[in-house]
């Protein structure tokens, strides 16, 4: 073979080879097991198997090719639960404006 090019799929999970002599191509693609992060679930979005979303404040991955929605159906699998709101803290001592910090000053 006289050329190769390697390039990521569209899917973020594939990668493709592929070797050329003059008009000959052979292509070969390994696909990778991995979780991606497609942000937000979206409703009527496609979701493919591997991909992670965030509903309701958790983290779903997609068990198989789906456009359901995260809890409605067992296409997403619960990775990571919301957690309880948090307390709200003690008010402390204001700290210094930037006004009153100088350069190169260790701050504590």
């Amino acid at each position: 073979f006289d050329d190769l090019t390697v390039e990521l799929a569209e899917d973020q999970r594939t990668v493709v080879h592929r070797f050329r002599k003059g008009e000959t191509v052979k292509e070969f693609r390994h696909t990778f097991p991995v979780v991606i992060d497609r942000g937000v679930f979206k409703e009527g979005s496609a979701y493919a198997k591997g991909d992670g979303v965030t509903y309701g404040g958790s983290f779903w991955i997609a068990q198989r090719d789906t456009t359901d929605r995260p809890e409605a159906s067992d296409a997403f699998r619960l990775a990571v639960k919301r957690g309880r709101d948090g307390k709200d803290g003690a008010k402390g001592d204001p700290g210094a404006s930037a006004e009153e910090l100088k350069a190169g000053r260790k701050l504590r």
